[in-house]
């Protein structure tokens, strides 16, 4: 999800601006969701992006009186993956003798010739 103030008058399809940002968002598989006026003098600044496998997000667009931006309102039913446990062994550093290793080396070398 992608969410904020883009600044761009994204609902002039014809301005280069707006149609970049919009082949930018959709290459990397995602759509714009906020379809109304979200300033004060008018045009659609902020975004909302979800990516195009999620189902389309209900937007509303309040105005609060309080700034010349609007606010959005939306609800989306984002699911975490589960998470991913991997098990190691392994051998405490604290433990380690630099002797007895060096003499197990020596003893594999032997053992291979």
């Amino acid at each position: 999800m992608l969410a904020g103030d883009a600044n761009i008058r994204l609902e002039r399809a014809i301005d280069p601006h707006a149609a970049g940002f919009c082949d930018l968002i959709t290459s990397y598989g995602f759509a714009q969701r906020v379809h109304d006026i979200t300033h004060a003098a008018g045009g659609t600044l902020h975004i909302i992006c979800t990516h195009n496998d999620l189902l389309p997000l209900t937007v509303d667009v309040n105005d609060t009186g309080l700034s010349d931006y609007r606010l959005l309102r939306w609800q989306s039913s984002l699911l975490r993956p589960p998470p991913v446990y991997v098990t190691v062994t392994r051998r405490l550093w604290t433990s380690f003798d630099n002797s007895i290793f060096q003499a197990n080396l020596l003893a594999s070398n032997e053992a291979v010739r």
